[in-house]
């Protein structure tokens, strides 16, 4: 199952609404120096906010159910993506 939140929306990843703030590029822990696009997806989980900060390939379990990152996308003209899979 794939599903794909817009940049500084809400959408929901299984029955768990799940908020994409701004994407931004930054250095990747896992990459070296090397830059890229990161986000931070928040969601609520037994009454307290969770947040994961994200790149591609990251993957974390919300409501029990893992989800990774397939995609970050950022146009130049508009608001970006994140394209998460259900593991």
């Amino acid at each position: 199952m794939r599903e794909v939140i817009e940049e500084t929306t809400q959408g929901a990843l299984g029955a768990v609404a799940v908020g994409v703030a701004n994407l931004w590029p930054r250095a990747w822990p896992d990459e070296g120096a090397a830059e890229q696009l990161t986000a931070r997806v928040a969601w609520l989980a037994e009454g307290q906010q969770r947040w994961e900060l994200v790149a591609v390939g990251t993957a974390f379990e919300i409501g029990g159910v893992c989800w990774r990152v397939e995609a970050i996308d950022k146009p130049a003209d508009g608001l970006g993506r994140v394209t998460f899979v259900r593991e």
